[in-house]
């Protein structure tokens, strides 16, 4: 199962429809100078590829983290058929779903040889009968379709017109037993791919990991690292072993969240995230990384980009899809069609634009652009940081 295509409609930080596209929009070629192992994008067939690199940057509080949900619940939904009132979906559907107006996501994705195009509508509802009335979700709608991935193109492959539909009444007549807080898509049952959603969030950074990593994986964080495992003591709690090459004895032996004093939080990190991005790059899927610049060395980032853009390591097109405020990060990405700037319109909603649409060369350093403001609104205001400057310089004068 691939994603596609998503698009959000009727949230509550996007006044208009975002659309998020994993299909290729320009060409995919190679020159005679790029490595024989150079993978810019997954072919699926002739003319029609998925991303292995999806990078969204924008301005602080322009909807970077809140497309990176919405994208992470609907992986969740499909490939691990997570209902709406599980904690990690619920958490991130309470931020969108605002209004009388039913949240909607509109899915395209390929499955066994069929495009799919799902279309659902959420709507909160209070629950009388739970302690506190407490708010739930539930699809009051749902609309699908199938079509052969074989007879399909570029020009027809969203195209579903002429399709037959299902709809999610009409399977409740005949599927009693389906709950009104999972989706009808439920009922595929053989996915092989696998989804890391949003579950290392920007300000907590523990050790998710467990086990003994590969020393080779460790030192890319910490080459003074020589032992290090995570697992459960005699008496069931979980405990943790700490050598490093330099010293003579064990470091630290307590509880995992102790390692946070012997180190770095770009190790921790690295080896929390390390876990999902192998497994996601053996059997193939999504791993979402917000701010993946946190706590991390420039080269590092660009070395878990290389691990996706590589058929040698990712050899099923699994997708690396992270948000950045940092746009320098975008110049080693060769494409321009999986890039997405977010930022607020006049009327202070944010939107989200794809970065082919608007720069059509791709000589361009992409950096320059954004931190320039060549698109518009990726840049901080010049009269709002020079206002900020003045009133800081007053505080502190009357301070005297």
């Amino acid at each position: 199962m691939r994603l596609l295509k998503v698009i959000f409609r009727n949230g509550a930080v996007f006044k208009d429809d975002v659309a998020i596209d994993f299909t290729n929009g320009n060409s995919v070629r190679k020159s005679p100078y790029e490595s024989d192992t150079l993978l810019k994008a997954f072919k699926l067939k002739t003319g029609i590829y998925t991303q292995v690199l999806l990078g969204f940057t924008g301005l602080n509080a322009t909807g970077k983290t809140t497309v990176l949900d919405m994208l992470s619940v609907v992986a969740g939904v499909l490939f691990r058929h997570d209902s709406l009132n599980v904690p990690n979906i619920q958490n991130r559907l309470v931020k969108v779903i605002s209004g009388n107006k039913p949240f909607e996501w509109e899915v395209f994705f390929l499955h066994q040889d069929q495009v799919y195009r799902l279309k659902s509508e959420i709507i909160a509802k209070i629950t009388a009968n739970e302690p506190n009335n407490e708010l739930k979700f539930v699809y009051q709608e749902e609309i699908l379709q199938e079509k052969k991935f074989s007879s399909s193109n570029r020009k027809t492959l969203f195209c579903f017109e002429k399709t037959a539909s299902s709809v999610r009444s009409q399977i409740l007549k005949e599927s009693p037993y389906l709950q009104e807080d999972d989706s009808i898509v439920s009922k595929f049952k053989d996915i092989k791919e696998v989804v890391h959603p949003l579950g290392l969030k920007t300000n907590i950074n523990v050790a998710a990991f467990r086990g003994a990593p590969p020393e080779f994986f460790v030192n890319v964080f910490d080459p003074n690292i020589k032992k290090l495992n995570i697992h459960k003591g005699k008496d069931g709690k979980e405990e943790s072993e700490l050598l490093f090459k330099n010293q003579e004895r064990k470091i630290y032996g307590g509880d995992p969240s102790g390692l946070l004093f012997f180190l770095s939080a770009g190790t921790i990190k690295g080896l929390s995230i390390g876990p999902a991005v192998l497994n996601a790059l053996k059997y193939g899927g999504y791993v979402f990384i917000d701010e993946i610049e946190n706590h991390f060395n420039k080269k590092i980032v660009e070395w878990f980009m290389e691990l996706f853009t590589d058929i040698r390591t990712n050899p099923r097109g699994a997708c690396l899809v992270f948000s950045t405020h940092y746009p320098e990060l975008l110049d080693v990405m060769d494409r321009m069609d999986n890039i997405y700037i977010t930022k607020r319109d006049q009327d202070h909603f944010c939107t989200c634009v794809r970065y082919s649409d608007i720069i059509k060369r791709n000589e361009l350093s992409k950096s320059r652009v954004i931190l320039e403001n060549g698109i518009g609104g990726t840049a901080p205001r010049f009269h709002d940081l020079q206002s900020a400057k003045n009133f800081i310089a007053d505080f502190v004068r009357k301070g005297e």
